[in-house]
């Protein structure tokens, strides 16, 4: 299942229906991101009932892009590009795990990802990043590769990606 970006220039949400259900995912330039489950407008629930809180704004720098699978029943899975080049995946089981330290010294402001659900809490994941500096960068599960260098002088703000079943990422 591949999963479109969103770019997050400051406050952004990205809905979902599944069974009429509408589901929704909040982030800003904190970090913080934020889960409507759709349970919310139930009277026994109570005030803010359905919204919960993935990540609180502990990351050093605010998010700039998303790439979310809303496939599975629990949370949805996330690819979150930070503004210091970093990228986050949360596996939606309530774990976060650090797929891109910093290096790049350039924000993530596209991304593109291929969640392949392996089970309950695991997946197999392949992401293209494109950078602020204009490079483009893929990761095929155990490492990062570079596919485009910094010389084309301007973001890469949008890309389209192609998921074959063998080999890279055609973007």
């Amino acid at each position: 299942c591949s999963a479109a970006s969103t770019s997050l220039r400051g406050s952004a949400k990205q809905v979902k229906n599944t069974n009429n259900v509408e589901r929704k995912l909040s982030v800003d330039y904190t970090g913080a991101v934020e889960y409507y489950n759709g349970q919310g407008g139930n009277p026994e629930c109570g005030v803010g009932c359905g919204w919960e809180q993935l990540h609180d704004n502990g990351w050093t720098s605010g998010g700039d892009s998303i790439a979310v699978d809303w496939t599975q029943q629990q949370d949805p899975q996330i690819i979150y590009g930070l503004a210091d080049g970093t990228v986050q995946f949360y596996n939606g089981c309530g774990n976060w795990y650090q797929v891109k330290g910093e290096g790049w010294d350039s924000a993530v402001v596209s991304l593109e990802a291929q969640f392949n659900y392996l089970g309950t809490c695991d997946t197999n994941i392949l992401i293209v990043a494109g950078l602020d500096n204009g490079s483009i960068q893929y990761y095929n599960g155990q490492g990062w590769h570079q596919l485009q260098s910094s010389g084309w002088k301007s973001a890469a703000t949008a890309m389209a990606v192609q998921w074959p079943k063998i080999g890279r990422a055609h973007v």
